[in-house]
């Protein structure tokens, strides 16, 4: 890294007043951080200066936590007054606490929730709070309760297990089943999911043993429609700040962290008056009475539920909260961009403010482990950066300094990545949330990661200008190739947050298209059918509206799962310039624009789904017209174009261009980063969809679609690529097809009502005797009972109710007879289901909507 000139500083830190070390476990946990604010709290009321210590759990299984443990190595703790800690034990042996311990011998020392021989130890009791809660559950009429335990090695998970065994003990019919889990959100999700995919009864109750795997059982219990309580009880531990904010809120068990705090506080500053407090103290847990368990226990007084929580102060401070984080995620893209020190130390004195810092340190490790280097450091404002300092890493803070101020709190938190330790940042402040400590943390380490990256670089760049010169040249391609890896990095994580609306929308856009095209189906039918009955001219008329209507909604479930990219186009090769002039014209017909072409002759056919390539020229034909209130000229234009190298999405090969321009205003500059984001639209009565939908359709063709905005009042243009196509189109005329099919016996095997009706009366009109049945069960078995008059063919929906899948009936029914005819019926279709459908032994394919000319084609090739 770049290096400043030092100033070396001897001597030691004044300072007038008791100095507290708290060791502390991961404040990005909330718990953590509610008794880390609660002892800060009792700490300062004592006049004391308090610096935490975020070191995280000894020996952790998690390698980014025990990456944080040197920060109780490296310092020398006789400059401490006292030492608190927080239970960083959970997975050490009595023996290797007390050796961990051994080096603080003489300091007066306090546990919070950890018994350690000889300190005073400050406990909560697991089982009170545990017992209550089983007690109150089986008073709500649970007998069958579900336990997601925590990590079989840790002293508290086995604390509060072992008090809901005892308490269920004493409840008769009870019957109690643990699932392991690891603390975490996931292990929740993951119990609920193991529970209900291998078909065991969730039971009455859940007791999840901390507060975060029941955030994830809830959540994975409300995604599959099961509700709390009405469904089950459930309960979590600890009373973490988002357990009040759940909807329904959480029954949990709140540890006394105020009085925790308060205690051990008091009990240091008798050790420091020269008085000796008990060994052991012994605090209550208790049950906070909240939504997910009702509101009010049937044999105990009515409790009054917590609904401080929906205070408008509280849901403020969350806001809050939530700013502030985001605003350490654009702190963040600036920190990867900064490469030298001086320029990590100039986004920090631009940012620092946003977290409430007045005091900030950022302390190197040199490569003489006894000496540190604080690199930057700010005092009251950023603006003043004070200059580079070494000093004795065992000191901490950099010796020389006085502090005169009220009592402070000073936070420590380790910057490394995985093993390698960088050194530390200290900091003041109260105010910061846990997670924007922690986003902190990670975002200034990967930052000093890649700025050493760019060091060994320099200094690789600087040895072999040495030994060789002619690879200069190749050493700052490498420089330029990381930089643009680094701006790469920053562009695909602002894409992923673009992406996750999009998907989420998605996966109810294909939904939707799957019931759109069912009803579809059944009324194409219908109507297939009156077209037969209608005699009168007017009523033959209205059928073709009617038609009309039909394709465009076929139209619109195209476009619905075209967006939830599950749509993939069907490709033919096509000729462009007639179809874009056919559809411009349609559009331009009645309005006030007029269409110019310039197609290049020659043009190549491009390989296109017709519907959907229609699609996006109608959307941004439309966009052109909507832009020109007072009229205007349209220009469409194509040509032929060969990319050698990549070019933005599109890989190298030949592709046609396509250029629609127009004479509006423009599109403004500010706009132009949003306008393919999901809801953005500057129009008064539109959705925002037309123009992502348009790139999703161009990139399943293998295609891009960008903008190209000119100066504003000088109108926009829009182009699109389409890779050129290996053939030239088939001819479009072709003979009428004329189908006859013997009369056969068919099974029809749908869970939707009106496609069954409509089927078994059109199959009926063509010829055919048809038994229809919604389910794969009702198909086995008349299909079993049929072998008097067997079936000759069978038309299968792939989604059936019931809990096999229609490959899995096809399955079946092959068993009872490996000759079996059968086409496949799917509302939803990728590209290559056919293949995949042919493998299994399906002779047909019926994608819905289809129409009775489509049928009877089917059939024709089915009966054959």
């Amino acid at each position: 890294m770049e290096e400043l000139p030092t100033t070396a500083y001897t001597g030691v830190m004044r300072r007038t007043r008791p100095h507290i070390a708290y060791l502390s476990l991961d404040l990005g946990n909330t718990f953590n951080e509610s008794l880390f604010h609660a002892l800060a709290e009792a700490v300062l009321k004592q006049g004391w200066d308090l610096t935490v210590l975020h070191g995280g759990q000894l020996k952790s299984t998690h390698f980014h936590e025990a990456g944080r443990n040197f920060l109780y190595q490296i310092f020398d703790f006789s400059n401490f007054d006292g030492i608190i800690y927080s239970d960083i034990f959970g997975f050490l042996e009595d023996s290797q606490a007390q050796e961990f311990l051994e080096r603080f011998r003489g300091r007066p020392q306090v546990s919070l929730g950890r018994q350690i021989e000889g300190i005073p130890s400050f406990l909560i009791d697991n089982s009170s709070g545990m017992t209550h809660l089983a007690r109150y559950l089986a008073d709500q009429g649970a007998k069958n309760f579900t336990c997601v335990a925590g990590p079989p090695t840790n002293r508290d998970s086995q604390q509060r297990l072992k008090a809901l065994k005892a308490a269920l003990d004493t409840i008769p019919g009870s019957h109690l089943t643990v699932l392991e889990g690891d603390y975490s959100f996931l292990s929740g999700v993951q119990a609920v999911t193991t529970q209900l995919e291998q078909n065991h009864p969730l039971g009455d109750a859940w007791v999840c043993l901390n507060d975060n795997m029941a955030m994830g059982a809830l959540s994975e219990l409300q995604k599959r429609g099961l509700k709390v309580p009405q469904d089950l009880l459930l309960t979590g531990f600890d009373d973490t700040e988002e357990s009040r904010y759940l909807i329904p809120s959480l029954t949990t068990v709140k540890f006394p962290l105020e009085a925790l705090a308060r205690e051990g506080t008091s009990a240091l500053a008798q050790l420091l008056a020269g008085a000796r407090p008990p060994l052991v103290t012994h605090l209550t847990s208790a049950v906070v009475f909240r939504e997910s368990s009702s509101l009010y226990p049937p044999t105990l007084p009515p409790i009054k539920v917590e609904e401080d929580y929906r205070s408008r102060q509280q849901l403020t401070a969350k806001i809050l909260d939530r700013h502030q984080l985001f605003n350490s995620l654009e702190i963040g893209e600036q920190l990867v961009t900064g490469l030298t020190l001086p320029q990590i130390g100039a986004v920090l004195a631009r940012n620092l403010a946003l977290y409430g810092m007045t005091y900030f340190d950022l302390v190197l490790f040199t490569p003489d482990p006894a000496i540190s280097q604080r690199v930057i450091g700010f005092r009251e404002t950023p603006a003043l950066p004070l200059p580079v300092v070494s000093f004795a890493t065992k000191e901490l803070f950099p010796p020389g300094e006085t502090f005169s101020l009220p009592p402070q709190v000073w936070l420590v938190d380790a910057l490394h990545k995985q093993n390698e330790a960088y050194g530390y940042m200290v900091f003041q402040g109260r105010g910061q949330t846990g997670l924007v400590l922690k986003s902190l943390r990670h975002q200034l380490s990967s930052s000093l990661y890649l700025s050493r990256l760019l060091d060994q670089v320099h200094e690789a760049n600087a040895t072999l200008e040495q030994k060789v010169q002619e690879r200069t040249q190749e050493l700052e391609r490498s420089h330029r190739q990381l930089a643009d890896e680094i701006e790469e990095r920053r562009l695909m994580e602002l894409e992923l947050l673009r992406k996750q609306n999009t998907e989420a929308l998605g996966l109810l856009a294909a939904g939707l298209a799957h019931d759109f095209n069912n009803l579809l189906t059944s009324l194409y039918g219908h109507v297939d059918m009156l077209s037969a009955e209608v005699g009168s001219t007017v009523g033959a008329e209205r059928l073709v509206l009617i038609r009309h209507a039909l394709e465009h909604a076929r139209g619109l479930a195209q476009q619905l799962l075209t967006f939830s990219r599950g749509g993939a186009p069907v490709l033919n090769p096509t000729l462009l310039p007639q179809f874009i002039k056919t559809t411009a014209d349609f559009l331009l017909r009645s309005t006030s624009c007029r269409a110019v072409y310039s197609f290049q002759e020659g043009l190549w056919p491009v390989n296109a789904d017709g519907e959907q390539l229609a699609q996006v020229l109608q959307n941004l034909i439309l966009n052109a017209i909507q832009s020109m209130e007072r009229g205007g000229q349209v220009t469409l234009s194509a040509k032929n174009i060969e990319l050698s190298t990549p070019q933005g999405a599109l890989a190298p090969g030949a592709y046609v261009e396509v250029c629609v321009q127009d004479t509006g205003p423009g599109i403004r500059t500010e706009h132009r980063s949003q306008i393919f984001e999901p809801y953005f639209t500057t129009k008064t009565d539109g959705n925002g969809l037309g123009l992502i939908t348009c790139r999703n359709i161009l990139l399943r063709h293998g295609g891009w679609l960008d903008i190209d905005t000119y100066q504003p009042g000088q109108g926009a243009a829009f182009r699109f690529w389409l890779p050129r196509a290996s053939r030239a189109p088939e001819s479009q005329l072709s003979p009428p097809t004329t189908h006859t099919v013997r009369p056969a016996r068919l099974l029809v095997v749908d869970d939707e009502e009106g496609i069954r009706k409509m089927l078994k009366e059109l199959l009926g009109r063509l010829g055919h005797q048809a038994d229809t049945v919604a389910d794969g069960k009702s198909a086995l078995e008349i299909y079993q009972a049929a072998h008097d008059q067997p079936y000759e063919a069978v038309i299968l929906d792939l989604t059936l109710p019931g809990g096999w899948s229609g490959e899995e009936v096809f399955k079946k029914l092959r068993e009872i007879n490996p000759e079996l005819r059968a086409a496949a019926s799917t509302g939803y279709y990728e590209e290559g289901d056919w293949e995949k459908l042919k493998a299994l032994g399906f002779k047909g394919l019926l994608r819905k909507p289809y129409t009775r000319k489509t049928l009877e084609a089917l059939l024709e090739e089915l009966l054959a």
